[in-house]
């Protein structure tokens, strides 16, 4: 049952929806329509229970019949998780307990659960599974014989969102023996819902069939981002703070100007799905990576790898400012920011003369980190743009025994909420001690105790060389 993605590979299927919609009403048809598109999927990162794999669809899709089967209606990435082994229970299993499914027998039932999202979020499939692998097959593929393992399956489903119903579906899957990279889906639905609002809500009934097939692998690798002209410190751009961070007016593919947040603990760069569907013109050459270029100030940067992702309300981007830059375009040069002037660069790395006094850093699971010490203590820190007062961990308040003060802010998500201050002295290494107060925060998992954030920098210069892990500040 081990499902083993090979590194940097795409994966693309040929798809075939067949579906019929109709309304309660006099069983009138609404809607009878077959589609057909082509899909990429590309494992992008492997984790401790399987891989996050970034999806999209090259055709244009019928919206309706797309969301009835856990699909994008439009030609813009989605993520995915598929574990590396099934969770659920075997029939007849001396325990209640749900665990992992490493291995069954032919015939043997085992019961599993899957929770399919919309792309767009707005509809939610719940499904109850009993499945049972039947045995193996063989099938030709141009000149060559494969093993396949099919797997029946029978799920009840409950249609939570945008549309409110149940229905059934009949699956049987086609997994390649050895690896556990799906083959085929073969898909029978039918599901009765209710949809629409107030005088327009009605009963609907769809029936339909979902055909999935895998038609080549190929090798793919992620662009690595460059500076294709000569960049420098000077050619620098005006940024701005709000309560969310540090952001900066950039422009992406030579037409399309936005702002973007700046944070060096984030990860991975992205803009919002919303605002890219609704801004972007024209077809991507890469439906992963849609963006060739990102220009911050004068400064070019070829192949950012920025993402498409679906943000919900109450995070940091918004309308105005739809996306982050993240560490995977940052690490990849100079980082500069001068506060007094407002004004930030990020630059290609050319033997950069090394300043007097510099804080060494190591790169631990993507973050910037390095030492400081916190009330004689010492302790792993980082660096924020996101925050402006320093933040501590938990453990760490725990650990030195701080004593804390409690303070009301006002939040949409809760009737009274509070956060938690304390008074710490922190001392740089290259600099004499400061005292100041920090919030409070659970950092549980993270590998640093402390984040900085943009009071540290106030009416300071900052270089950051990712290459050479220092940093420096003036």
């Amino acid at each position: 049952m081990y499902l083993n993605y090979p590194k940097n590979t795409l994966y693309k299927y040929g798809n075939k929806v067949t579906a019929s919609i109709w309304s309660n009403e006099g069983d009138k048809y609404v809607k009878s329509k077959t589609i057909s598109f082509r899909s990429v999927s590309h494992p992008v990162e492997r984790k401790e229970n399987g891989y996050e794999v970034y999806e999209a669809i090259i055709d244009d899709v019928d919206s309706d019949i797309a969301e009835l089967v856990g699909l994008s209606p439009s030609k813009l990435p989605w993520y995915s998780f598929y574990p590396f082994y099934p969770t659920g229970k075997t029939e007849n299993s001396n325990t209640a307990i749900p665990g992992l499914i490493k291995s069954v027998r032919c015939d043997q039932v085992f019961s599993t659960t899957e929770d399919t999202e919309s792309s767009d979020g707005w509809l939610m499939l719940k499904k109850e599974v009993l499945n049972k692998i039947v045995g193996f097959e063989t099938k030709k593929i141009g000149k060559d014989k494969i093993r396949l393992i099919r797997i029946e399956s029978r799920k009840k489903v409950v249609l939570k969102g945008k549309f409110n119903g149940k229905g059934t579906e009949t699956t049987s899957y086609y997994l390649i023996s050895g690896s556990g990279e799906l083959f085929e889906e073969t898909r029978s639905f039918q599901y009765e819902y209710r949809a629409g609002f107030g005088i327009k809500r009605r009963t609907f009934y769809a029936k339909g069939e979902y055909i999935k097939r895998l038609e080549k692998k190929e090798t793919y690798s992620k662009p690595a981002p460059t500076f294709p002209e000569l960049s420098s410190q000077k050619n620098n751009t005006p940024y701005f703070t709000d309560k969310d961070g540090l952001f900066i007016p950039v422009t992406l593919n030579d037409k399309l100007s936005v702002k973007m947040f700046v944070e060096p603990l984030l990860k991975e760069s992205f803009i919002d799905y919303e605002y890219y569907l609704k801004n972007y013109e024209g077809e991507p050459k890469d439906y992963l990576y849609p963006f060739n270029n990102l220009m911050i100030g004068k400064n070019k940067i070829d192949n950012p790898p920025i993402t498409i992702k679906k943000t919900s309300t109450g995070t940091r981007t918004s309308y105005k400012i739809p996306g982050i830059i993240g560490n995977d375009i940052l690490s990849k040069g100079i980082l500069y920011i001068n506060d007094k002037k407002r004004l930030l660069s990020l630059y290609e790395n050319d033997g950069i003369k090394e300043p007097k006094d510099i804080v060494k850093f190591e790169i631990i699971d993507g973050y910037p980190i390095f030492e400081v010490m916190v009330n004689s203590s010492p302790i792993k820190a980082t660096l924020s743009f996101g925050n402006i007062e320093p933040v501590i961990s938990e453990k760490l308040k725990n650990l030195l025994s701080l004593k804390t003060r409690e303070i009301a802010v006002s939040n949409t998500n809760c009737d009274s909420c509070s956060i938690s201050k304390a008074q710490i002295i922190i001392t740089p290494t290259d600099r004499s001690y400061f005292k100041t107060e920090a919030v409070v925060a659970n950092l549980s998992g993270k590998p640093y105790d402390l984040i900085l954030g943009l009071e540290y920098l106030k009416e300071k210069e900052l270089l950051i060389n990712y290459k050479d892990k220092w940093f420096s500040i003036n």
